[in-house]
């Protein structure tokens, strides 16, 4: 917390002498302007359960920290933040709360429709002191919206296996050639489980029979994450009806009825990304293309989820409004 503190205390450095031009010029760059408002998704593993939870004395505590300074500096009326909901809210009023009042959200991707995806997540939005005013409760119209979405859909873990052959193929000539096999069948993955993973869905099998009677392969909506020892740590979709959490690291998310992971694209689509034309279409917006599967899983890992994103915007930009303009 001391970091966090220095900086807080510190004053802002928005320009250094210029040797080009001979003159003090913004280190933000000429295009740096006031702007209307700002969506972040601040460094969340130092807060995150699945990190190391070193809290505000984790190394990217400082991001928040020069974060607030920088739109203090600019004054920019609303802001916009997603992070993991055991954020320390403690520091986030002690950077922000002398300039902002602070309305927090706690939401999930069912409460969008995706009631298959365990995304859980909190929305801060802050509105500039002096500049803006609330018109609605933000909770309130959340609450409003979740409900009329979550009575129109209702996801499956099922729903977001998408992929198409040849991205299958992909997905899978790349594994096999980052472990030196051999890939011979195109309609099932398992020939390419390394030793762990092997071990890791001989105990999810067993597991599965013990608790339901039946074989896992049987069940269309059974995802498992195979980059944990289930011996200690099972994650699967067995009974919270929901594909594990997505991560930055390279574990499996198997579907045993399938014979397959999920590839990257499937990934974006669980995160509500338009990557199919029917989705497009549903969205009315352009079909997401996705040629590259490094750079696709890299973003599922990082990435917002698209629809609960939308609507935390639409709530801020509906409940909030500047003072000039009432007047």
């Amino acid at each position: 917390m001391q970091r966090v503190r220095a900086v807080d205390r510190s004053d802002f450095c928005a320009g250094q002498y210029c040797y080009q031009h001979g003159k003090v010029c913004s280190i933000l760059g000429g295009f740096a302007k006031k702007p209307d408002y700002d969506v972040s998704g601040l460094p969340c593993p130092d807060f995150s359960r699945a990190g190391r939870r070193r809290g505000r004395e984790g190394p990217t505590a400082t991001v928040f920290a020069c974060h607030a300074k920088l739109h203090i500096h600019l004054g920019t009326p609303l802001l916009v933040i997603e992070n993991v909901q055991e954020l320390d809210m403690q520091m986030i009023r002690l950077l922000y709360g002398r300039y902002y009042h602070i309305q927090q959200l706690c939401v999930s991707p069912g409460d969008q429709g995706h009631a298959a995806v365990a995304r859980d997540r909190t929305y801060l939005i802050l509105a500039r002191l002096g500049q803006v005013e609330q018109v609605h409760d933000p909770r309130l119209v959340y609450e409003q919206v979740s409900d009329n979405i979550k009575a129109r859909a209702r996801t499956r873990p099922r729903d977001y296996f998408v992929a198409t052959r040849s991205q299958v193929i992909q997905e899978a000539q790349h594994t096999a050639r980052v472990r030196n096999m051999f890939f011979r069948k195109a309609h099932r993955m398992d020939s390419l489980f390394n030793d762990r993973e092997r071990r890791a869905w001989r105990c999810v099998r067993q597991r599965y029979r013990a608790v339901f009677q039946k074989r896992a392969a049987s069940d269309p909506d059974l995802v498992v994450h195979l980059g944990d020892n289930p011996e200690n740590r099972l994650i699967w979709s067995a009974h919270s009806g929901k594909i594990p959490t997505l991560r930055r690291g390279s574990g499996k998310l198997y579907s045993p009825f399938l014979r397959r992971w999920m590839v990257p694209v499937e990934k974006l689509s669980a995160l509500g990304f338009p990557v199919t034309k029917d989705t497009a279409i549903a969205m009315g917006v352009p079909m997401l293309p996705v040629a590259d599967p490094l750079r696709a899983s890299s973003v599922a890992g990082n990435s917002f989820h698209f629809s609960t994103a939308c609507v935390a915007q639409l709530v801020a930009l509906s409940c909030y409004r500047m003072r000039d303009a009432a007047q």
